[in-house]
């Protein structure tokens, strides 16, 4: 299924994000290019427990590679007044964070 921006519902664009959620990740990859590592736009973290069928899947907005090591995530979204990402981002944050340790997930506000 693709979305566009005729499409009906809380996020037409898709999961790609709008104009400024789309904006600000071309901001981090240039600065990732900046910094002599190669920017992913299609990393799947997944988790996977032995003893529990299915798995636990998320998409990172962009991340940062070193070669072919993982070296940052990033995620991009809406936050609070306070700058603290929304409800949505923290759940997909500490979940993509469960997988990824020690690193830590960067969150960016798609508005700043």
């Amino acid at each position: 299924m693709v979305h566009n921006a005729d499409c009906d519902g809380p996020n037409p664009w898709g999961r790609k994000g709008d104009e400024a959620h789309q904006a600000k990740i071309q901001e981090i990859k240039e600065d990732i290019i900046a910094r002599k590592l190669t920017p992913d736009f299609e990393t799947r973290i997944i988790l996977e427990e032995p003893g529990v069928q299915g798995h636990l899947e998320r998409a990172a907005d962009i991340t940062a590679w070193d070669g072919d090591k993982l070296v940052e995530v990033h995620q991009v979204g809406k936050a609070l007044k306070d700058g603290l990402p929304v409800a949505r981002e923290r759940h997909a944050m500490t979940d993509i964070n469960t997988i990824i340790a020690p690193l830590k997930v960067i969150f960016h506000d798609k508005n700043n």
